[in-house]
């Protein structure tokens, strides 16, 4: 006994190339992928706890941030 068909064409006759691309994409959108990775923003980033250097001379505070 066969399987029940996923895909129905319900008007037109496409190829076997058209129905093989159709095909790849709904594999592709509805199979399991690795589970994916939180992105860090940047406010976590350890650099920004990092001070500048504070420069030197007439000014030099104003210029430090």
């Amino acid at each position: 006994m066969s399987e029940p068909a996923i895909l129905r064409v319900v008007s037109g006759r496409p190829t076997a190339d058209e129905l093989a691309a159709v095909l790849a994409i709904v594999t592709a959108t509805t199979s399991p992928s690795a589970p994916r990775t939180r992105v860090r923003g940047g406010w976590s980033d350890a650099a920004r706890q990092l001070r500048l250097p504070v420069r030197f001379g007439a000014g030099g505070w104003r210029s430090a941030r």
